[in-house]
């Protein structure tokens, strides 16, 4: 099972909307105070994430281009890459 994190008491500065807001989006994810903050932090680095992407010049074929030499570079560290390996380019 996973490791059970150490939680400490924290508070925040905020209104009473984004309370609500809060309390609400709590609700709807069946989650407490702790996972309702991870969710919401999960959920921000998945947009940035995808801000990273969508950004890059040429988006599809720089992704593809990424994704190849990251793939080769592990295949090199495991002592297996030939120069051959390549992904399936739609």
């Amino acid at each position: 099972m996973g490791e059970e994190k150490k939680l400490f008491t924290r508070s925040f500065r905020i209104d009473e909307a984004t309370m609500e807001k809060f309390k609400e989006i709590s609700a709807e994810i069946g989650g407490n105070h702790q996972e309702t903050i991870a969710k919401l932090i999960e959920a921000y680095e998945f947009q940035k994430g995808k801000q990273v992407l969508s950004g890059r010049a040429g988006s599809k074929d720089a992704v593809i281009q990424d994704l190849q030499r990251t793939a080769c570079n592990c295949q090199t560290t495991a002592g297996e890459c030939r120069g051959k390996s390549k992904i399936h380019d739609r």
